[in-house]
């Protein structure tokens, strides 16, 4: 197998809205039209990749569901663009999950 590049490309259309397109290398492989994205939060702040943190998001596996040491290449998780903030809402999704 090897390195592998997986793309997301997230275009804004309204607020809190957009169109959505996944990549896999240079490949279109999937696109989606979100007609309302979450406007804070799910659960717990922060982003793993090879650990599930909290509940499942799916049966078909048991949390943590996390890969075995060196099963996993590094992940570099890159954003472009101006991130959307609203202060007072995310005060109170921390507030929430306290």
């Amino acid at each position: 197998h090897g390195p592998t590049t997986v793309r997301c490309e997230f275009t804004p259309t309204g607020r809190f809205q957009g169109e959505v397109a996944l990549f896999l290398g240079d490949v279109a492989v999937g696109s989606a039209s979100l007609p309302l994205t979450v406007p804070v939060t799910y659960g717990p702040p922060g982003f793993t990749v090879g650990h599930q943190r909290g509940s499942p998001i799916t049966p078909a596996y048991r949390p943590p569901f996390a890969f075995t040491p060196g099963a996993l290449s590094p992940v570099v998780v890159e954003a472009e663009g101006r991130a959307w903030r609203d202060p007072a809402a995310e005060e109170r999704a921390a507030m929430a999950i306290q």
